[in-house]
């Protein structure tokens, strides 16, 4: 059995106003390799995505965020290993 390194980056985003943004954002971060999982929740401004660094990090899923018109701030990031 091989071990991964899972990371999972925390990012606060004020724009982050209804399903819509939600949805947008799933499938934007989605279509970066890598990537395993986002959520994100209106209430608290947060989006959280799990990723194998692969071909994501922390650097390109903030930019996918500013491009799509998001003032993502990094809140928090922790590493796993599956």
């Amino acid at each position: 059995m091989v071990d991964v390194a899972k990371q999972t980056a925390r990012f606060t985003v004020p724009e982050l106003r209804d399903e819509h943004q939600v949805k947008a954002i799933k499938r934007a971060l989605g279509r970066i390799p890598g990537v395993l999982s986002v959520s994100a929740n209106v209430q608290s401004n947060q989006v959280a995505v799990d990723y194998d660094g692969s071909g994501a990090d922390v650097r390109k899923i903030g930019d996918r965020l500013q491009g799509l018109g998001m003032d993502a701030r990094l809140s928090g990031s922790r590493d796993h290993t599956m």
